[in-house]
């Protein structure tokens, strides 16, 4: 899709230089980081700094967890909460939002789910621009390509991931669209002229209030403060964590496909055993079929946030699902055993 190569705001430092990837340098990454959270110059930049300020506020409760509610329970709460976050957000933001890989039987259902877990990332700040880096995986404007360092990545969400500020009204419904069943509700084209942005800020704020101040409650109501405050500093850990995902699960920017293991030949993506096992995330599978419900390719594997969709798809919570398990064995996996058993080698990826 050729539409996708222009939908997010190009940093000021540019993509490429000479036909080749750029990469900036550590000021240049920071500078762009400090303009697009500056949404005092330009409302259009208020969601760059949402993302920015409502991971940074999430240090306010680890603080106070490590100076007047520390309790080691609570340590080990916040590791297993960890673990649920990295399920429900594969299963929500990855499966769901960016590919729809599954359907919900009715919106009340896609509430609920979008909301079982301490909310830290918009859909419009993923799922975009997830889309372009399916399209573009490690090539310029991969708007986390690890060939460009860790910083390049860990900073994306603010430096790359924003659409444009300047899109034509068919274009910007055509994104809308990508949107429409995730439960945002999407800015009109007028909206969006103001607000460079398919969320309107008053509904992202007013969900992150509602969504935040159930689950404090809810944990304060378990467990008192020092539960809440762990949990909720379990989720600035994992807001932090899930940024630096992409350049592990890519080689950290080389090439670290293992044959008979990682199968995809149009990127550098691996499957990670801890990330395979502990939120689903085969990501080598997962860029053969993005569009699958499962990950779990291969023997040996499990993927946990199949397990949950697959149960909601029991309960009648799920009523479609696509599943690529059968045409991976078929396409990749058989014919790799059947060229080693005739004692040939299959190329890396």
């Amino acid at each position: 899709m050729a539409f996708l190569k222009n939908v997010l705001q190009e940093p000021h430092y540019g993509y490429e230089r000479d036909g080749k990837l750029y990469v900036p340098t550590v000021r240049e990454l920071f500078r762009e980081y400090a303009s697009r959270v500056d949404f005092l110059s330009d409302r259009k930049n208020w969601w760059p700094f949402f993302s920015f300020f409502t991971t940074f506020i999430l240090i306010i409760p680890v603080v106070l967890f490590f100076t007047i509610a520390f309790d080691w329970r609570y340590i080990f709460a916040g590791l297993a909460y960890s673990l649920w976050m990295n399920i429900h957000g594969t299963a929500y933001i990855h499966r769901y939002c960016s590919h729809h890989a599954f359907s919900f039987r009715n919106r009340f259902w896609l509430f609920l789910f979008r909301n079982l877990s301490i909310k830290v990332i918009m859909e419009e700040v993923f799922a975009i621009s997830h889309y372009v880096h399916h399209r573009y995986p490690e090539d310029p404007g991969d708007p986390y390509n690890t060939k460009a360092g860790r910083l390049y990545c860990l900073l994306s969400d603010v430096n790359h991931q924003q659409i444009r500020k300047d899109l034509k009204e068919a274009d910007y419904l055509r994104l809308a669209r990508l949107m429409k069943d995730t439960g945002v509700r999407c800015n009109t084209f007028a909206q969006y002229q103001k607000w460079g942005s398919i969320t309107h800020p008053g509904w992202a704020i007013f969900h992150y209030i509602l969504n935040w101040g159930f689950w404090f409650a809810a944990f304060y109501l378990l467990g008192g403060l020092p539960l809440a405050l762990g949990i909720f500093g379990t989720a600035c850990g994992w807001g932090v964590s899930v940024r630096n995902f992409n350049f592990k699960s890519h080689g950290s920017g080389e090439d670290r496909r293992i044959p008979g293991r990682d199968f995809n030949q149009h990127s550098q993506a691996i499957n990670i055993p801890l990330a395979g096992y502990t939120a689903g995330e085969w990501h080598s599978n997962h860029h053969l079929y993005p569009t699958s419900a499962r990950c779990d390719f291969q023997p040996g594997q499990f993927d946990t946030a199949w397990m949950l969709i697959a149960g909601m798809a029991k309960l009648g919570i799920v009523t479609s699902y696509k599943d690529y398990r059968e045409a991976f064995l078929r396409n990749y996996y058989v014919p790799y055993l059947k060229e080693m058993a005739d004692g040939e080698h299959l190329p890396a990826a």
